[in-house]
């Protein structure tokens, strides 16, 4: 998995999108479409749902094998 910053719930809203916009390039950079022998997942950020679908996106637009389900419990 990439790595991640596990914002504290509550948060205010600039913090986690600004948290979650910095995942998004770190997963561009640790996968290289076609390499074989290794598996890159993203995760999914944020705990407001807007911000969550925003994460969702931008990682299926990197085309990592992956994706996980992050920032549900983060304290």
């Amino acid at each position: 998995m990439v790595l991640d910053e596990c914002v504290p719930y509550p948060s205010p809203y600039e913090y986690v999108k600004s948290s979650a916009s910095l995942d998004h390039p770190l997963a561009r950079r640790c996968w290289t479409p076609g390499k074989t022998g290794r598996a890159v997942f993203g995760i999914v950020r944020a705990h407001l749902s807007d911000l969550r679908e925003e994460s969702a996106k931008a990682l299926l637009e990197n085309g990592l094998p992956g994706i996980c389900s992050g920032g549900l419990s983060g304290r």
